[in-house]
């Protein structure tokens, strides 16, 4: 998978200095329980830019702070958790794992190297 450099910019932008975004994005998370939030929702909630919300949420998915929904189909299969977007794209469903307990903890050590 090739990254654009604006998506790295963005992602490099979140392990620098003050992650206080990337924190608050943790929590709502984890506040949505099982329901899990997309990107999508995560925008709309708090506001924000498309490409910083999403380089945080890849930043707490390569922490394993949040991990992708998954459900069952109706074949049995388990499936990725979709919904739609305000576009009506289908956006990954983002829940909290256990080790969202030690964020903060992990997120700061990140950030000052």
């Amino acid at each position: 998978m090739i990254i654009q450099d604006t998506s790295r910019e963005a992602f490099e932008s979140v392990n620098r200095g003050d992650n206080s975004q990337t924190i608050k994005i943790l929590n709502y998370i984890r506040e949505t329980g099982t329901h899990g939030a997309t990107c999508d929702e995560v925008e709309f909630w708090m506001d924000g830019l498309h490409q910083s919300i999403s380089a945080a949420i890849r930043l707490l998915a390569k922490h394993n702070m949040i991990t992708k929904r998954e459900d069952m189909n109706d074949d049995g299969d388990i499936v990725v958790s979709k919904r739609p977007t305000r576009t009506n794209r289908k956006a990954i469903v983002w829940v909290a794992t256990p080790l969202t307990n030690v964020a903060s903890d992990c997120i700061s050590a990140e950030a000052n190297g």
